[in-house]
């Protein structure tokens, strides 16, 4: 007969994967670091998905006055949180371009940060 005191395996496990989870999930978010990909047009223009965290929700005329001041292009993909959005950052010119824009925009006091929004995956353990 099992006592009620002990733990079962299953609550074992489960208060095990609450535990890790916190680990895994830091784990992931630091070991896919990468180059920045970015899609190089005949247009001379480079474009890069990026996720942007603003100082306050983000309107239109924001992002009109953020793309005129850095010299980039914001088009709007999806919606995070109200102040956490995707984008598709363009601007002219080169992959350094791109980089150089983003640096740009992460310096603008009405932006809080600016990530690339990479695929993450699991790493090979082999």
């Amino acid at each position: 007969m099992l006592d009620p005191m002990t733990p079962s395996r299953t609550q074992r496990r489960f208060s095990l994967a609450h535990l890790l989870a916190p680990f895994a999930i830091a784990s992931s978010l630091t070991a896919c670091s990468g180059a920045v990909e970015t899609a190089l047009a005949d247009t001379g223009e480079c474009s890069v998905q990026v996720i942007v965290r603003h100082a306050a929700e983000p309107d239109s005329a924001l992002l009109a006055e953020l793309e005129r001041t850095n010299a980039l292009t914001l088009e709007p993909i999806g919606v995070i949180t109200r102040d956490l959005r995707v984008y598709t950052l363009r601007a002219p010119g080169t992959n350094d371009d791109c980089i150089a824009a983003i640096y740009r925009l992460r310096r603008d006091d009405r932006v809080r940060s600016v990530d690339l929004d990479v695929r993450r995956g699991i790493h090979d353990q082999s």
